[in-house]
């Protein structure tokens, strides 16, 4: 009962360990028979007993190895196929008996090369150790271990691989008549097969050849083979595929039962494999020439020229003799443009055909017009963009410094200049009257026919300041604040009013033009001075210093009269009682630094002292009668 269970532990793992390195298997079936031989050439510790096997073989022949020791071998038993062993029992059988002979493996008999071969597959499989066997024949332990090791070598494998190299694409050249490939070769682990070339889409009149040229269909996977285009054929490309029928030799499983041994055999299976896409490419190549001229025929430098068609693009530019050449290239129809003409030359945009025939060069002639254009520059006042300038004069000059040509805006402020294709600078060499004149020096290039370059130009007007002192007439060093001026443009029209400050000064900053002022309110205790002063702001950051003088108002006490008695107390004029001034009766325009009165002045003095008098004179009167 004990040896049952057994029996069944090993079959259960067995299958398993088939089951992890195997692929699912197409269902085949094989008879087995087993031969018997003696030998005593190996002891199991763990199995505390000698380890004994026989030969198995197939009906056909072939060699078949136990996977499942401890069961009975198969013996007229009809095993069914279950896929492949792992690599590791393959590569025990394909370095064992009998791949290889007895002399080979280094032993004396098939006996010897069997047995060995045997203990590494059992080993491969994990259902042994190497430690756990006492050798009792060394030629046997040592062909057993040198097995093993093979069988943990990462280079054999069953799975077949199949590769065509190269696997980049490829472009055939002309040769003779024919535009060829190089050659392509059958990569695969195969023992043996064929294989055969399918195009796809492949142009009329290819022909696949081997080594020795001869023209073939079928090829064995130890040719070569390439591919010969007609070299009359449009440039293109086609791709292909590589289908082969490959036989390789592989381990193969058969499944047993709970009493009969599973095993394998080292069998050739066939399998069909087909290549990734080969991609062949081909030019039927001729030449292009194209010349440039000037419109005096010159031959120019420095055009670039793009070639193209449906599968070519390809920018040229012209030497030093105005010629551009393209070799290689595919027969066909072009198109030929220009994207950049020669330096000082109009671009030609139009698109000129040409064909290019195989071993032929096409000759294109191409013509240019020399570059114009123009400045247009508007004058416009610096703080107000829209105010634009008229008569600022500018100087045009060439690459050296050459005076080319000049010119004033017009009344819209613009001045233009038509100019031939070159680098220029300019500058103001007039400003419009009451502007600054713009210092500054401006560089352009002409580049494309027909361009206008607009430059905005902008000068600041002049701007001076107007600066009045404020002094007492009498006394020119007692400075008088709080005196207002208002400053007139030339239209009469106010502009700006303004203080003098402690310092008896009043400044003012004004544009270019010419204005007047006058005083509008007096300093307190002053009488007011009524001139109007004139003065003109010409020049930027001019400052125009003017002094005006006013004169203290005067205080007149009234005479006393003898023969009346004097009142108690002072009796002073009303708070309410202002002085009365005459306006100024003079237009003429003074100097600002004469400032004071005249006589018109004295009389109004006199008037008003008068004035005084008498309404002194009658508030006396009423305070009497009160009394």
């Amino acid at each position: 009962m004990k040896r049952k269970m057994v029996g069944k532990w090993f079959s259960f793992l067995s299958a398993l360990i088939i089951l992890l390195g195997i692929a699912m298997p197409q269902v085949k079936a094989e008879v087995m028979n087993r031969e018997t031989y003696k030998m005593d050439w190996s002891y199991s510790n763990s199995k505390h007993r000698e380890i004994k096997t026989e030969i198995i073989k197939t009906a056909s022949g072939n060699i078949a190895y136990c996977l499942t020791p401890d069961l009975r071998s198969p013996n007229g038993d009809d095993l069914p196929e279950m896929g492949k062993t792992s690599d590791a029992v393959y590569r025990v059988l394909l370095n064992g008996y009998p791949q290889k002979s007895p002399s080979e493996l280094g032993v004396a008999t098939t006996e010897e090369a069997h047995y060995a071969t045997q203990l590494a597959v059992w080993i491969a499989a994990n259902e042994l150790t190497v430690e756990d066997l006492v050798a009792k024949n060394e030629r046997v332990h040592n062909l057993m271990k040198r097995l093993v090791e093979d069988s943990k070598k990462e280079t054999g494998s069953q799975d077949v691989f199949f590769k065509v190299n190269p696997v980049n694409p490829q472009t055939a050249t002309q040769k003779g008549d024919y535009l060829e490939t190089g050659f392509y070769a059958v990569q695969t682990n195969a023992v043996s097969g064929s294989y055969t070339i399918l195009p796809e889409n492949a142009p009329k009149g290819l022909r696949i050849v081997n080594e020795n040229g001869e023209e073939k269909s079928t090829l064995s996977i130890n040719e070569k083979f390439k591919i010969l285009i007609p070299k009359d054929t449009s440039s293109g490309n086609f791709k292909m595929k590589v289908k082969s029928t490959l036989t390789n030799l592989q381990a193969i499983a058969f499944k047993g039962s709970e009493k009969v041994q599973n095993t394998t055999v080292l069998l050739q299976k066939n399998s069909e494999k087909i290549s990734t896409d080969l991609v062949v490419n081909w030019e039927s190549v001729g030449s292009l020439k194209i010349m440039k001229l000037g419109e005096k025929k010159e031959l120019l430098k420095g055009a670039v020229f793009e070639v193209s068609n449906e599968t070519f693009k390809q920018n040229v530019t012209t030497n030093d003799k105005g010629i551009a050449e393209l070799g290689n290239l595919s027969i066909g129809i072009y198109s030929v443009k220009e994207i950049q003409a020669p330096a000082g030359y109009v671009l030609d945009g139009s698109v000129k055909k040409i064909e290019v025939k195989t071993g032929e060069t096409a000759l294109l002639e191409w013509e240019n017009e020399n570059i114009k254009g123009e400045l247009e520059i508007t004058k416009v006042d610096i703080a107000d963009g829209n105010t634009k300038l008229p008569n600022a004069e500018f100087t045009i000059y060439n690459e050296q410094g050459k005076e080319v040509v000049k010119g004033k805006t017009d009344e819209k402020g613009v001045a233009k200049f038509k100019l031939p294709y070159g680098k220029y600078t300019y500058k103001e060499t007039i400003a419009p009257k009451g502007y600054v004149i713009n210092e500054e020096t401006f560089a352009f290039e002409i580049k494309e026919d027909g361009e206008i370059i607009k430059h905005i130009v902008q000068d600041k007007k002049v701007e001076g300041e107007l600066e009045i002192t404020k002094v007492d007439i009498a006394d020119g060093n007692m400075k008088l604040p709080n005196a207002e001026f208002t400053i007139y443009n030339e239209q009469g029209k106010e502009v700006v009013k303004g203080k003098t400050d402690e310092k008896g000064v009043a400044k003012f900053k004004l544009p270019y033009g010419k204005y007047t002022y006058k005083e509008t309110i007096a300093p307190k205790g002053y009488v007011i001075n009524e001139e109007t002063f004139a003065f003109e702001i010409k020049e930027d950051g001019e400052i125009i210093k003017h002094i005006v003088k006013n004169k203290k108002e005067e205080k007149t006490s009234l005479p006393s009269k003898p023969n009346k008695p004097t009142p108690s107390g002072e009796v002073k004029p009303s708070a309410d009682v202002k002085t009365m001034q005459q306006p100024n009766t003079h237009n003429e325009v003074r100097l600002p630094a004469t400032g004071g009165v005249g006589n018109e002045f004295t009389v109004l003095f006199v008037l008003g002292i008068g004035f005084i008098i008498a309404g002194a004179y009658v508030l006396r009167m009423k305070n009497r009668k009160e009394m």
